[in-house]
């Protein structure tokens, strides 16, 4: 457990209380400290552990819990309500993952290659794409993209063709989250802001 004065991230594996943990920690702020629910944040990566730590809190502190969540329902929460400020295109919604897995294969269609016509109809075609499309993603740190920066390999078109279509249909993958969250982060005045708004996190 790594904690700052208001700061609690814990890691651990299946069954080591990582649950009970936040859940006891969630309820010391809002009890102690007097702190509203809705000032905490609690994230988890997966639903099922969001969800635990929610029914776990509704006993306890009520049932207004909107930040205790996944990471991406965060960020695209936290987008919407600074929709301005991070350049969001209104009406975005959060892409999920056959969805993600339609437009990827779309993408790659679009362009049409020779990896395409050899492999684009084959069952694991479009997962194996979505692995490279994954590990382009998690080496950016921007998500936009200049002409010719990824080169003109067919998978870097298709990587760019994806994001093409996630802007054409407003789709809000993880990726542009998190970039677009990192960005709001940067301006001081609304980090402040922040702060302010999640005393705890």
């Amino acid at each position: 457990m790594l904690d700052a004065p208001l700061t609690r991230i814990v890691l651990g594996g299946p069954l080591s209380g990582k649950t009970t943990s936040l859940t006891q920690a969630f309820v010391a702020h809002v009890r102690a400290d007097h702190i509203a629910p809705e000032q905490i944040v609690c994230l988890s990566f997966f639903s099922a552990n969001a969800q635990a730590i929610r029914r776990n809190l509704r006993a306890q502190v009520g049932e207004r819990l909107p930040w205790v969540t996944t990471v991406q329902r965060f960020l695209t929460l936290l987008l919407r309500d600074y929709a301005p400020a991070a350049n969001l295109p209104v009406r975005s919604k959060e892409i999920d993952p056959v969805t993600r897995a339609l437009v990827i294969q779309q993408s790659w269609a679009d362009v049409g290659g020779p990896l395409w016509r050899e492999f684009g109809e084959k069952p694991a075609g479009v997962r194996e794409l979505t692995k490279v499309i994954d590990w382009i993603s998690q080496h950016r740190v921007r998500f936009a993209i200049a002409p010719g920066e990824l080169g003109e390999h067919e998978l870097s078109q298709t990587y760019c063709r994806y994001i093409e279509l996630c802007v054409q249909h407003r789709l809000l993958t993880f990726q542009e989250a998190s970039l677009r969250g990192l960005g709001l982060l940067t301006d001081p005045g609304l980090a402040a802001e922040l702060r302010a708004r999640f005393p705890v996190v």
